[in-house]
């Protein structure tokens, strides 16, 4: 899962992606792509979240550069690719500038899912569970809180947690449990700052 940001170059962009697929992320951007193909396998589905944040605010070249880096994870790994944007993402690749460079890609069996503005709490459990967390039984402290973070913040804040819990866990020398989940979460909120979910 690869959240992307804002003001992201290429090379930051693939240093990221190294970074999201625990690859080395020294190099440039042709010393990322081989690590990062050394370490994704055909059977990895990379899901880029937020790709309307770099696709939208860069400037053509880098446009074009990024979106033709996720095809070629396609292409030389064999895996799955999903990205995720906003609408004016979807209007940009199918209507807008991109339209003539993307027609390939658009033609490529790709399959196109309008989302719904909020996952359903099964989809949550799949992401907890790529984690070794079981899915909690319901009115539980965690049930509650994972339902509360789908509602209110989204599943890009879910899965900072999900980090920041294993992380916590690891401190701990101990297995990720839901405990770890809650305990980072209650930490991480304490701090009470604004934009707190960006950071993380």
């Amino acid at each position: 899962y690869i959240e992307l940001t804002s003001g992201m170059s290429h090379r930051h962009f693939m240093q990221y992606v190294a970074e999201c697929c625990n690859a080395p992320t020294s190099g440039d951007v042709g010393v990322l792509r081989r690590a990062i193909n050394r370490v994704v396998g055909p059977n990895t589905l990379l899901i880029f979240d937020e790709l309307h944040k770099p696709i939208l605010h860069a400037g053509k070249n880098t446009r074009l550069k990024i979106m033709d880096s996720i095809r070629d994870f396609n292409d030389e790994i064999g895996c799955g690719v999903m990205i995720c944007g906003t609408n004016t993402l979807r209007d940009e690749i199918t209507q807008g500038h991109m339209k003539l460079f993307l027609d390939q890609l658009n033609r490529r069996g790709v399959i196109k899912v309008q989302c719904p503005d909020m996952l359903e709490l099964s989809d949550i459990w799949k992401f907890s569970t790529s984690y070794g967390l079981a899915q909690p039984k319901p009115k539980t402290p965690e049930h509650t809180l994972c339902e509360k973070i789908r509602r209110e913040n989204g599943i890009g804040v879910f899965t900072k947690f999900l980090k920041n819990g294993m992380k916590y866990a690891k401190k701990k020398k101990a297995r990720y449990t839901w405990k770890h989940f809650i305990a980072s979460h209650d930490i991480i909120v304490s701090r009470n700052l604004p934009g707190w979910w960006k950071n993380q």
